[in-house]
């Protein structure tokens, strides 16, 4: 499956780097933003030995503000809400472990010489993880990294961009999500 994800976001990817034809340039001036959204997330989490997961996927969405610096390099913050997993015993349901990132990322995107509408960036950052299982107390609050690929298509004349993302939270949750944000200018 993570194959298949991977595949969709290099020809995602692809789409957002091939030229087109627009009549304006988008304006990459330093801005904040705020932008939030919905997709779907898979996760694996690792419960004790005596259970097994069962349904991994599920609906996720996240808040997210962040500083754009330049063309190439923007700052964000997020809150994302992953869903749950179905924890089971025996094969019968017991439980759910449900998540929630925190998470601080630099996003990168390639300097592209033509007039596009479409950016394609690149995000790698750190990633507080707060699951929570209804059944037993768990404590596995942890940090890692987390890494993700997206594009962002801007509207002319306008402060609002709309993303198509995948994210990868440390080894056992990942996203795909669609996104609005809104840029307020320096």
């Amino acid at each position: 499956m993570r194959f298949n994800l991977l595949f969709s976001g290099a020809i995602l990817l692809a789409l957002a780097c091939s030229p087109t034809k627009t009549a304006n340039a988008i304006d990459l001036e330093p801005a904040w933003y705020v932008g939030g959204g919905v997709g779907a997330s898979w996760l694996d989490p690792k419960p004790p030995n005596i259970y097994s997961v069962g349904d991994d996927q599920d609906f996720a969405w996240h808040l997210s503000g962040g500083y754009r610096v330049n063309e190439n390099f923007s700052f964000e913050l997020a809150f994302t809400d992953l869903g749950g997993a179905e924890i089971l015993s025996s094969g019968s349901a017991v439980g759910n472990i449900n998540y929630r990132q925190t998470t601080f990322s630099v996003l990168w995107s390639p300097t592209l010489k033509t007039d596009l509408t479409w950016r394609a960036y690149f995000k790698a950052g750190v990633n507080y993880s707060d699951p929570d299982w209804d059944l037993d107390p768990l404590i596995i609050d942890e940090w890692g990294a987390l890494a993700g690929i997206g594009i962002e298509k801007f509207f002319s004349n306008s402060n609002f961009a709309l993303r198509a993302e995948y994210t990868a939270y440390a080894e056992d949750a990942q996203a795909v999500n669609l996104s609005v944000v809104m840029y307020f200018s320096d």
